[in-house]
């Protein structure tokens, strides 16, 4: 399992414990079919959170914050 980052977007690897059939969505973002990933009852699961929309924009609620 692990998230890799990358400038315009984040790659996702879960494992679980026993086969997974729900639904893995960005908060405040589950009605965009691109921010949300259902189980294919399967223990892993491979995904990717766009960071950024084709026009620029911010997609599935992301928001960047600077730390200091």
């Amino acid at each position: 399992h692990g998230i890799t980052c990358h400038s315009n977007r984040m790659d996702i690897y879960l494992e679980f414990d026993e086969s997974f059939d729900g639904i893995i969505f960005a908060d405040h973002a589950y009605n965009d079919s691109g921010c949300r990933w259902e189980g294919q009852h399967s223990t892993k699961i491979n995904f990717t959170i766009p960071i950024f929309e084709s026009n620029g924009s911010y997609a599935c609620g992301i928001r960047m914050l600077q730390v200091n």
